[in-house]
């Protein structure tokens, strides 16, 4: 049942972001695709696989343990500051918080994960 909850919730955003990607404004001068071509090929990419999940479930859904579902909360979380912190801070500081976080949350020592995150930061 939970599979089909899922399913559910992603076909609903994915049709919210569908419609926001079709109704991006093109001016003239842009190439043949335009910005609406990634946006809107991803909506059917993600459609498709929201129906796949609807149509075959999977017959005993297990929830991932509980550190997964933390280290989940706290991406999103960080995505999030990730896009509110962006104006104020800036480009540099805003992605060398987050990768260094997102780094260390995924295990990488910390002299690695802080070289990382510098390198990440700095615009190439």
């Amino acid at each position: 049942m939970s599979d089909r909850i899922f399913s559910v919730a992603l076909l609903a955003i994915t049709a919210i972001y569908a419609v926001m990607a079709i109704s991006i404004e093109v001016p003239f001068q842009y190439e043949p695709l335009g910005p609406q071509a990634w946006p809107i090929l991803l909506a059917i990419v993600v459609g498709i696989c929201g129906v796949i999940v609807l149509v075959r479930p999977d017959a005993e859904p297990e929830w991932p343990p509980r550190t997964v579902l933390r280290r989940a909360v706290i991406l999103l979380v960080g995505l999030v500051l990730y896009a509110v912190l962006l104006e104020p801070l800036g480009f540099m500081i805003t992605t060398t918080l987050v990768c260094g976080t997102f780094a260390l949350m995924l295990g990488a020592p910390k002299i690695p994960a802080v070289v990382f995150a510098l390198v990440m930061g700095v615009p190439g």
